[in-house]
């Protein structure tokens, strides 16, 4: 079984859990107000204005099917809404939950990653699909890129004509996962450079987190 870091970095964009809000960039002001509170409460991620305007939230946070180790345990969705619509996607889609990525698997809903029981690995976006890990700041990030949907005026929905950046961010007592749109699937092979400059700035965001 994979290990996992613990969590240090400071941040500065906000999603509370306790309803549905929008959040942009706060001032250094308010990111202290806020670090009065409990930790677990929170994300921040410091996001690029470029790509993102706005944090928002998803569904309702769930609950585990099983709570006996850790009745606390919650999940929430959240989305980054795009500055300029992507392929018919107007925001991209986030996961929090308040464990370890171990326990967070465990409980029932839509994040992009679970544990292969047979493997005893972790799997990103699809079954077949290569997770590679490295290390984000002070995370072990586990990153996939998996085709996935995309929409245009001359052919609409293809669902395999997206590439997206599927990408979970382990820590012991945190999982942050996100499930990115880069663009059109346009048959590149080398992602890592087709991409190069997008995923700089994705990835210096997905450092930040806390």
């Amino acid at each position: 079984m994979f290990k996992n870091p613990p969590l240090l970095f400071p941040l500065y964009f906000l999603i509370f859990s306790s309803g549905a809000s929008n959040f942009g960039l706060s001032t250094a002001a308010a990111a202290e107000a806020v670090s009065r509170k409990t930790e677990a409460d929170y994300i921040f991620l410091q996001p690029p204005l470029k790509i993102y305007k706005a944090l928002k939230f998803g569904d309702v946070p769930q609950n585990p099917a099983t709570t006996e180790e850790k009745p606390k345990r919650i999940q929430i969705e959240f989305s980054l809404a795009k500055v300029k619509p992507l392929g018919g996607t107007r925001s991209d889609i986030g996961w929090l939950c308040l464990d370890s990525t171990e326990n967070c698997a465990k409980i029932p809903g839509t994040q992009n990653y679970w544990i292969d029981e047979a493997s005893d690995e972790i799997k990103v976006g699809n079954q077949t699909e290569s997770v590679h890990r490295r290390r984000i700041g002070k995370w072990i990030a586990f990153e996939a890129f998996p085709l996935c949907g995309w929409t245009s005026e001359s052919i609409g929905f293809n669902p395999a004509g997206g590439q997206c950046y599927s990408v979970v961010l382990s820590g012991k007592e945190k999982t942050i996962s996100f499930n990115i749109l880069l663009g059109q699937n346009k048959g590149c092979k080398d992602i890592e450079m087709c991409w190069k400059m997008q995923l700089n700035q994705l990835r210096q965001m997905l450092g930040s987190a806390h």
